[in-house]
């Protein structure tokens, strides 16, 4: 059924507030993948830098620390010299302090104050005095040690010397001896090229001080040429950092007043510390720069978010024409306007579940012989019909009424109330079903057609769309068959249901366990009574549905593969039992029912001669029985099969005779001895003059052919009496005995009297 404008407008307003939703949602995306991947950089470059001052801090105290172990071994061993009680005391002092020179790689100059005079002497690398002026110089910056072990003063300069020097002082306890202080003067430049190999981050700082917070140096920072005897770090940091003695902090730098990031050691050997700190200020340039690209793509992302949201919104001003467009195309015939397949199922699904209680009806109709007018007018007078045959049907259910449908090809399908259906398949009705089949000019040639329909309803036949479809499929395909407009759905003419299927299965499994067993029916000689043979008939208890009819399992065979099975499991059952009666002494045929698909079987003679011979069951005791229909679906292969099995001596008989239409020509053709007249004319047949004239002519036509006549379904002595006054040979029916097993018939029939009938 169309869609409403209002359904139409709903999916308008679905897919816009979609389309908005999905854009809003991808700038959202978009934002917090950009936010992600910016913030993360900032934690990474935080964490990182906060990591490295404190290693690079680690690095330097480490390194620096190494440096100075030799200025101060120097002096120790100055010092322990100095303080022996053995040596002499006159230049013993400049000696000693010479000697160390000597050893030490590091000191720029080393030297002592005389205690009584309170001159300083330096010696320089070479081993020499300076000058006197010097020395006074050195005097005026160096004042007495205020510790008991090694201290470190604030860095100096010697006169005409550009390098400022780091003073490590000892004292000498001995007031005996002459000199009362020792001294190293290490070059700075020797202790930063010392601490060059290490990494420092970009625009970073280091710094050295002492433990009592004397700033010594300062490189790096704001001032490139670096600070020398700086400003005292606060107390309160230098307390904390000798507690903690590595670590970091974060604040305000004292130079600069600028927020930064601190890493400190403090040496476990001498009383000094390294700082090195970097400005925050040089982090959050460096995070700008690295997020100068997420920036970029999120500024161009959200300009290209911008173009798709206008494109966007002209898109959604054409949508509404285009849903009709498309959802017409898509649930619509091209050719004829109707439903097609899917919209169709779609639909009667849709019914189904709305109206649970209701009865409603599928009908499926195809045109006969529609092949035939493509193929003499083309395919354009094809197309015209279809069209006429939808508008036509439009015409006569209205779409309010029903849901019409062109399935494919000449195939329609209508659903529709029970009540709508049966006016519409009335042949009364004016405009219904049978109105589709008037005549129809086109191309200057008037066309008579007509249509055959099958019916399925809900909920007996089906309760999906799926299986009404099938349903009404099986009940056109049975219209076709008996020739008629319409066809009612029967389960019992479907062997497609999904209990049939079940059912051959589990037939299949019984034909392989040997669950099927035979049954003997009698044919018994009119004349005398006696009996002349048996017919076979195939019997199936099913452990759970008890007993089947052969109507319902025969079929299961007939219209597969299994057909051979089938048949090979009856012949063999039926050798097997006529070898045991004739080697008891009773000579008694048995006669097996063969299909059509038998006889057109290239292997079923050859099959059958074997079967013989390993039997070893003598061809004259086996008749085979074909149908007269059968025998006319395929003639020219069916009389070859036949004159096979005649020559290797087995017996040939006409079922059914006068409901195949065979004609007098080929029936003379055929190689049987015996014709068996069907039981549709037996019954009343003392009263039914017509069934009377035609019995008496099949016995008179098959004697004149030579053959024997068999009677089938006589249950009435009045009609066995007829049949032998006609001069019908044998008959079987219940009058003389139902179908019975091998022990009953050998019971009633081999031993004793022959009975005359089944009261006997």
């Amino acid at each position: 059924m169309p869609m409403s404008s209002r359904q139409l407008q709903d999916v308008n307003r679905v897919v816009k507030w979609n389309a908005l939703s999905y854009l809003g949602l991808s700038a959202l995306i978009l934002l917090t993948i950009t936010l992600f991947f910016v913030l993360r950089d900032r934690w990474q470059i935080w964490a990182s830098t906060t990591r490295d001052v404190h290693y690079s801090a680690l690095a330097t105290q480490s390194t620096v620390s190494e440096l100075l172990a030799q200025s101060s071994l120097s002096l120790s061993g100055i010092r322990a010299d100095l303080e022996d009680p053995e040596s002499p005391f006159n230049n013993e002092s400049l000696r000693v302090t010479r000697d160390a020179m000597r050893f030490d790689p590091m000191s720029d100059f080393l030297g002592f104050r005389d205690r009584e005079s309170q001159r300083y002497f330096v010696m320089d690398r070479h081993g020499h005095l300076v000058n006197s002026a010097i020395g006074r110089d050195v005097a005026g910056k160096l004042p007495s040690p205020t510790l008991q072990g090694l201290d470190i003063y604030p860095l100096i300069q010697i006169p005409d010397d550009e390098d400022w020097y780091l003073p490590l002082v000892m004292p000498v306890n001995d007031s005996h001896r002459e000199v009362d202080m020792v001294f190293a003067l290490i070059a700075v430049r020797r202790l930063i090229q010392g601490a060059s190999t290490l990494k420092t981050l970009e625009d970073s700082f280091l710094a050295l001080a002492t433990t009592r917070g004397q700033r010594l140096f300062r490189i790096g920072g704001p001032n490139p040429n670096g600070e020398v005897n700086g400003p005292p770090v606060r107390a309160d940091l230098v307390a904390q950092w000798l507690k903690t003695r590595d670590g970091n902090y974060r604040g305000v730098s004292q130079l600069d007043n600028r927020s930064v990031i601190l890493g400190y050691s403090v040496s476990d050997s001498y009383p000094f510390l390294v700082i090195v700190g970097v400005p925050l200020s040089s982090l959050y340039v460096r995070w700008a720069r690295q997020s100068l690209a997420p920036a970029i793509v999120l500024l161009l992302s959200g300009t290209l978010l911008m173009l798709l949201g206008r494109r966007l919104r002209d898109t959604v001003k054409n949508l509404q024409w285009m849903l009709e467009t498309q959802r017409h195309a898509s649930s619509h015939d091209k050719l004829t306007g109707l439903l097609n397949r899917d919209a169709f199922i779609s639909e009667v699904n849709q019914w189904v579940q709305a109206h649970p209680d209701e009865r409603g009806c599928v009908m499926l109709f195809n045109l006969n012989r529609f092949k035939s007018i493509n193929d003499t007018l083309g395919q354009d007078a094809g197309d015209l019909l279809l069209v006429e045959i939808g508008r036509r049907l439009k015409a006569s259910l209205p779409g309010e009424q029903s849901l019409l449908a062109r399935l494919g090809a000449d195939e329609y399908a209508v659903f529709a109330t029970e009540e709508t259906a049966q006016t519409w398949l009335d042949p009364a009705h004016p405009t219904g079903f049978s109105s589709l089949s008037d005549a129809l000019h086109i191309q200057g040639t008037e066309l008579e057609f007509s249509a055959s329909l099958g019916l399925a309803c809900f909920p007996d036949d089906g309760r999906t769309s799926d299986e009404l479809l099938r349903c009404a499929d099986v009940a056109m395909r049975q219209a076709k068959s008996d020739l008629q407009p319409i066809g009612r759905y029967l389960a019992a003419r479907d062997h497609f249901s999904p209990d049939r299927l079940e059912l051959r299965s589990q037939f299949v499994k019984a034909l392989r366990d040997g669950a099927l067993n035979l049954v003997y029916q009698p044919k018994v000689g009119l004349a005398d009574g006696r009996l002349m043979g048996v017919e076979t008939l195939a019997r199936w208890r099913h452990p759970v549905r008890g007993p089947i009819a052969p109507l319902t399992f025969i079929p299961l065979a007939e219209n597969s593969e299994l057909i051979h099975a089938f048949t090979h499991f009856a012949l063999q059952t039926a050798l097997r039992q006529a070898k045991r009666w004739h080697e008891a002494g009773q000579e008694v045929p048995v006669a097996v029912n063969l299909s059509v698909n038998n006889l057109i079987d290239q292997g079923f003679v050859e099959r059958l001669q074997l079967l013989l011979a390993v039997e070893q069951v003598p061809p004259r005791l086996l008749e085979l029985e074909v149908t007269e229909s059968a025998v006319m679906r395929h003639p020219e292969q069916v009389l070859k099969s036949l004159r096979a099995i005649r020559a290797l001596g087995v017996k040939l008989s006409i079922d059914d005779f006068g409901t195949g239409y065979a004609s007098l020509a080929y029936l003379k053709q055929l190689p049987v001895q015996t014709l068996k007249i069907d039981k549709t004319f037996i019954d009343n047949l003392e009263s039914d003059e017509a069934n009377q004239r035609i019995v008496q002519s099949a016995i008179r036509l098959a004697h004149e052919f030579g053959m024997s006549v068999v009677a089938e379904g006589v249950e009435q002595a009045v009609a066995a009496d007829l049949l032998r006054d006609y001069g019908c040979e044998m008959a079987q029916g219940y009058y003389y005995a139902p179908p019975l097993s091998p022990d009953e018939l050998e019971r009633r029939w081999l031993s004793g009297p022959t009975p005359k009938s089944s009261s006997a």
